[in-house]
């Protein structure tokens, strides 16, 4: 499911709040028969919740090489979904001619390949991910959508994506739902969007 809007409409917001990193003042929270609404983000995790933000964030450890980075997430496997270090290089093999250098030496796009590998192999049930397409060139954005539809259709994981490429959104998401003021105000199937410009008025 893609979840999108202008900015400051609650996207990150929400995502925020299903991980625990922001307090629900009201309504629920729960994945797989659990009830999240008192489970610390660390337990959420455990779960099976994996989560990766937006470039700017940062989810991998800068120093550290891209192999050592794989192979922490790998040790914090919360036992859900197994998807296995060579179905990730399948999914980024551009990430793979890099596993000697560092995070930080990497380019935006080859940062955002290793945040979501590096969830993968902590075997989520459900991956959320804020704006992964951020900063990237086209053809890196196309790649990552790829990759994207892949992880939902291999491995049944389910993605909740927030994203400001509504195209992009578009050509990979099962569900599209339009949030504004934290409201959401529009839910959709992508056969039922003609253009762009018809989400983009609602905003």
């Amino acid at each position: 499911m893609a979840l999108v809007g202008h900015n400051g409409a609650g996207k990150t917001t929400l995502l925020r709040a299903v991980c625990g990193l922001v307090s629900v003042a009201k309504g629920t929270v729960s994945m797989s028969g659990h009830d999240l609404r008192h489970q610390s983000a660390a337990r959420r995790a455990r779960l099976g919740l994996g989560m990766v933000p937006d470039a700017g964030r940062g989810a991998a450890f800068g120093p550290l090489t891209v192999k050592e980075n794989l192979r922490i997430a790998r040790d914090l496997s919360t036992s859900g979904i197994e998807v296995s270090e060579e179905v990730v290089q399948k999914l980024f093999p551009p990430l793979f001619e890099h596993l000697a250098n560092s995070a930080s030496d990497l380019s935006g796009g080859e940062r955002q390949m290793l945040a979501i590998a590096m969830s993968l192999l902590r075997e989520p049930r459900y991956l959320l991910l804020d704006e992964p397409s951020v900063g990237l060139a086209p053809l890196l954005v196309t790649e990552a959508m790829n990759a994207l539809r892949k992880i939902v259709d291999t491995f049944g994981i389910g993605v909740l994506l927030v994203e400001q490429n509504v195209q992009a959104a578009l050509r990979v998401a099962d569900r599209i739902v339009v949030l504004k003021n934290g409201q959401i105000i529009r839910d959709f199937v992508p056969t039922e969007i003609e253009n762009v410009h018809q989400l983009w008025e609602l905003f």
